[in-house]
């Protein structure tokens, strides 16, 4: 969804700049993303960053509306937040049955993990494994995967 939403953004700077290449960066602490797009726009406009950038903001806001980001202009920067309205559409999409799932595969997985020694002690080791195999054996299987779990009991008596 963020990438949809990043894109989206992208796509609506493009449109209103005419500009191809419109990159969004990281904003840091005062923005989920930025974009300087003023900057090459002020040398083809001749106008100032700083008027460019609230103009676009201004043309940017009623577009986003509706993804939950807002959008405003910090001196020639345009910063662009993810507000609570984002975040519950995410949390409903990623709640959402079926969500990341891919498509089913013909590969199939086989995953041994855990098979604890009976005659040692168990320790936190062992429940990391479990931890870390389980999370595997799902993740294969929202990948698309057939995915088999194997426990090995060494129960031999040869130890």
């Amino acid at each position: 969804m963020y990438f949809e939403t990043r894109d989206r953004i992208a796509h609506a700077l493009q449109e209103l700049t005419g500009e191809e290449d419109v990159l969004l960066a990281a904003g840091g602490e005062h923005a989920d993303l930025a974009s300087t797009v003023a900057f090459p726009l002020a040398k083809k406009r001749r106008q100032a960053p700083v008027a460019i950038a609230q103009s676009l903001a201004a043309e940017l806001g009623p577009r986003l509306v509706d993804t939950g980001v807002t959008v405003e202009a910090t001196g020639p920067y345009l910063n662009f937040r993810f507000g609570p309205a984002y975040l519950e559409s995410a949390v409903r999409a990623a709640l959402a049955p079926g969500y990341g799932a891919l498509p089913p595969k013909r590969e199939r997985v086989v995953l041994e993990h855990t098979s604890a020694n009976p005659n040692g002690p168990l320790h936190v080791g062992h429940i990391r494994n479990s931890v870390i195999g389980d999370t595997l054996a799902r993740t294969f299987r929202k990948a698309g995967y057939s995915t088999e779990v194997q426990y090995y009991v060494n129960d031999m008596g040869r130890q």
